[in-house]
């Protein structure tokens, strides 16, 4: 996603597509009573009740995530206007009694990336992978090991894109003579550079959660320049 952010701003020669050839997406969670979804979405149009999640960049990845969150929290199949499958899939499911509300909640715990709501979808899924293999349905326990990892990317720690304007800011992070900035416009980072430095232990400076991410990135940066050229 970093990568597309900076494309945007800079638009280089070889690659003159905003963003490059990937598209970003979202989750969308209508917890509409009639229609209520979980789906993937290209847009941002703002709908009552309606939540948006991500952006991500990978929709492959994304609508696999949502597959494993609704064999888990099944929401749309969850409305007044069920097919008697949909009703049947419930009921195997023991979520005949769900509601709407408690489903859309229990997503919306999972996509604000609660631990203990992040941690029980996937073990939820894990057993049915389990369960699938040793059944020996080899497939479908591969395809929910990818819904798990799938999941997994979801809900991640963003720090490169944020959904909604975060202000402007700059956050950097150094270590040996080599200082990364990262250069957040609304919410996204759109400038990356490194600088000499004279600062006599590693460190960073920016808003809590960033450190680990800012030193990883100023310990690759500083290996570089280390590496003889020519």
């Amino acid at each position: 996603m970093g990568r597309t952010n900076l494309l945007e701003r800079s638009l280089p020669p070889w690659n003159r597509i905003p963003g490059g050839l990937e598209t970003p997406v979202r989750i969308r969670l209508d917890p509409s009573p009639d229609a209520p979804a979980l789906d993937v979405v290209h847009d941002r149009r703002p709908a009552p009740g309606v939540r948006l999640f991500g952006p991500y960049l990978g929709s492959r990845k994304v609508r696999s995530a949502v597959s494993g969150l609704g064999r888990v929290h099944p929401l749309g199949h969850a409305g007044p206007a069920r097919t008697p499958c949909e009703r049947e899939l419930a009921r195997v499911r023991g979520l005949e009694d769900t509601s709407v509300p408690e489903l859309a909640a229990a997503l919306t715990a999972v996509l604000d990336r609660e631990p203990g709501a992040v941690a029980a979808v996937l073990a939820a899924l894990a057993a049915r992978r389990d369960a699938a293999a040793r059944a020996q349905a080899y497939e479908a326990a591969a395809r929910l090991q990818e819904e798990i990892e799938a999941v997994e990317w979801v809900v991640a720690p963003q720090r490169v894109t944020a959904s909604g304007p975060e202000g402007d800011r700059d956050v950097t992070g150094w270590t040996g003579d080599v200082l990364v900035r990262l250069r957040i416009r609304g919410g996204r980072v759109r400038g990356w550079d490194q600088e000499t430095c004279t600062r006599g232990s590693s460190g960073t400076r920016a808003p809590a959660g960033w450190a680990t991410f800012l030193r990883r990135n100023a310990e690759l940066a500083a290996r570089l320049v280390a590496v003889p050229v020519g």
